[in-house]
């Protein structure tokens, strides 16, 4: 019981958290849109793809080592600094090495020198405190979450200066290896110590590594080929439109999703060893998971025009198709989030990077064929497909393993996804066409969606008989809550 509470605490503090930052990030991104052009984000995503690949590879998701691993000795925080150290100067000798051939194969010389700068990233943030891996270890999720919102907040202001300053894509590129230093000096500032150079235990971060490496580095390819689809098709402005418009459309449900998951590795792992424990855990989390992607998802791409024309501006209009067919895909793809964490303290890194791998290997194929016979406009609804297969498939792999029933796993999915459907029916219907606000029109929308939504649901649940699992759990909380 003591674990399930932080578990649901840690769940909390993560997604305020991650609401916080990013409802810093999303007026900074408010402002740059405006003062920067739709080029300068497509010049920066064609070379960050270049970026994050050789840094997936690299990289080793250490951290995620370090709060899997039973303890945590002196001997093993220092190997995992030094491998942190090594993999930044490996990441930052590769950037800078594949800086002109990637700027020869776009042909955009501003590339190299994009690339050049945002190297610098890596190379300082190698050095970031292990310190602060405690924080998740013990489940101090509020030391966390001041940790990284002051983090956030000081990288906001100096990411203004820099657009402020350059007012091109010069202040995106600067603004990564400045964000480094601020996060750096504030690690230390928050876990003070003397880090120490050690190899002692780097087997058995090699045993972790190697499997997250290949699960992050087929996300990634999976997740960016679109990007290089529609530069060969298209133009840079295009390109920025998509990259944008897919960060916002996928911003709802990533910004619960992702720090949700970040909570409950810990808590996971804690379970790891009691199968029962992570079954149950598991069956609850992926109620509330159905619940929230399918409510956020859909959500986005029901409010997409409006959503696009007030945070970003009217220039940008081109990227509410996009959005508007993403946000679909976010709510897939939130299911297919929630999965990482439990199959990681589980120990099934192996199942994990190969359904990444899948998921790469038919998703570069069915962007590109989509793109070229379709159009770019074709590409989401590619995505689409591809991750209902996937998840599938997944969701078989998992059946096989008896962590849940078919009918429980039904239970907790098509309760959620009727709600959506509904939603999106009364947002459509009730859209206020006459409002001049975008903001106006907006809040009508969210309004009527919420209160459908949460309706239909709830009705659903009732007309089941009311059985155990999400909607139970929030019927209570809700009880407690005005208790």
């Amino acid at each position: 019981m003591e674990v399930g509470r932080k578990m649901v605490s840690g769940t909390l503090w993560m997604v305020s958290m991650r609401w916080t930052i990013r409802l810093i990030g999303l007026i900074n991104t408010a402002i740059i849109a405006r003062l920067l052009n739709p080029t300068d984000f497509g010049l920066v995503a064609l070379a960050m793809i270049a970026v994050d690949l050789i840094i997936t590879v690299t990289d080793g998701d250490m951290d995620m080592a370090l709060v899997r691993a039973a303890e945590a000795s002196p001997s093993l925080l220092r190997t995992g600094w030094t491998l942190k150290v090594m993999a930044g100067l490996l990441s930052w000798g590769m950037i800078t090495a594949a800086a002109a051939p990637v700027a020869a194969h776009f042909g955009e010389p501003r590339i190299a020198e994009i690339l050049m700068i945002a190297a610098l990233r890596p190379l300082i943030l190698g050095f970031e405190s292990i310190g602060v891996i405690q924080f998740r270890r013990q489940l101090r999720f509020a030391a966390e979450f001041r940790y990284l919102v002051a983090q956030r907040v000081l990288t906001f202001v100096s990411g203004l200066g820099l657009v402020l300053a350059f007012r091109d894509y010069q202040a995106l590129a600067w603004s990564m290896p400045t964000s480094a230093v601020i996060n750096v000096a504030l690690s230390y500032a928050v876990a003070p110590g003397r880090p120490g150079l050690s190899l002692a235990h780097w087997r058995d971060f090699w045993r972790f590594s190697r499997w997250q490496m290949l699960f992050n580095a087929a996300r990634l390819v999976g997740e960016r080929c679109d990007q290089l689809v529609i530069s060969r098709l298209a133009s840079l402005g295009d390109t920025g439109m998509y990259v944008v418009g897919y960060d916002l459309a996928m911003m709802p449900t990533r910004e619960i999703m992702l720090p949700a998951g970040r909570a409950l590795m810990p808590a996971y792992a804690r379970m790891a060893h009691d199968p029962k424990a992570l079954a149950d855990s598991f069956r609850s989390v992926l109620g509330f998971a159905a619940i929230i992607a399918g409510a956020t998802g859909v959500g986005m791409s029901c409010i997409a025009e409006d959503a696009v024309l007030l945070v970003l501006g009217e220039q940008w209009r081109g990227a509410i198709p996009f959005v508007r067919w993403l946000g679909i895909f976010g709510a897939l793809e939130g299911m297919w989030l929630m999965l990482d964490p439990v199959l990681i303290a589980s120990g099934h890194e192996r199942v994990l990077a190969v359904s990444n791998l899948a998921f790469a290997a038919i998703t570069v194929p069915a962007v590109t064929i989509a793109a070229y016979v379709l159009g770019i406009e074709a590409i989401p609804a590619a995505r689409i497909a591809v991750m209902v297969a996937v998840l599938g498939g997944a969701f078989a792999r998992i059946l096989s393993w008896k962590w849940i029933s078919p009918a429980a796993m039904a239970s907790c999915l098509w309760r959620p996804v009727v709600a959506a459907l509904c939603m999106a029916g009364a947002i459509l219907l009730l859209h206020p066409a006459g409002l001049s606000s975008h903001l106006a029109s907006l809040a009508v929308d969210v309004a009527v969606g919420s209160m459908a939504y949460l309706g239909v649901l709830f009705a659903l649940w009732h007309l089941a008989g009311r059985p155990d699992g999400a909607e139970r759990s929030l019927v209570r909380l809700a009880r407690s809550r005005l208790r």
